[in-house]
């Protein structure tokens, strides 16, 4: 990572003067300057956490990624995804954001990304890229382990409440 990235990952940055790029998207697809580069990129995004999230986990998903990545949220590393990962350039970015990290109001995410060739950026769909409340799915399962026995018992009333 250089220097500039290093600063420009960093939370209080000026990126006032930075030109916008439509995200999700390939910074080659772009054209002009962006036309055949390779190499690192910053894209930062300023983003507003209701007070009732505050100091909850989130999860930040950013779709695939070409090449590799290093996401901060508030100047922290939270996550990356480097060459050891096999098929690195579409495995999506799924990120855990530590309570500790989230703060009402203002927060900042910026992503280092480092292309070696071809594309480069975030080359998922819009649906993929977004920040949540991070959740056990385990102990959101209405599943019941003996769900395939209960039909041993018949459609007894009395087994059926409210919740």
């Amino acid at each position: 990572m250089t220097d500039e990235a290093r600063r420009a990952v960093a939370e209080g940055f000026d990126d006032s003067a930075w030109e916008e790029m439509a995200l999700p998207g390939l910074w080659e697809d772009v054209g002009g300057a962006w036309e055949g580069a390779d190499g690192e990129a910053v894209f930062r995004r300023t983003v507003e956490v209701p007070e009732h999230l505050s100091g909850q986990e989130l999860l930040l998903s950013l779709g695939p990624i070409d090449d590799f990545d290093e996401t901060y949220v508030n100047g922290v590393l939270v996550g990356r995804t480097d060459a050891g990962t096999p098929e690195h350039w579409h495995v999506p970015r799924l990120y855990t954001v530590p309570a500790r990290l989230v703060r009402a109001g203002r927060n900042v995410v910026a992503v280092r990304v480092f292309d070696h060739f071809g594309g480069g950026g975030f080359g998922g769909e819009p649906g993929e890229m977004f920040l949540e409340l991070k959740r056990d799915k385990a102990a959101e399962s209405f599943y019941h382990r003996d769900y395939r026995d209960d039909f041993d018992y018949g459609d007894d009333p009395y087994r059926y409440c409210r919740w």
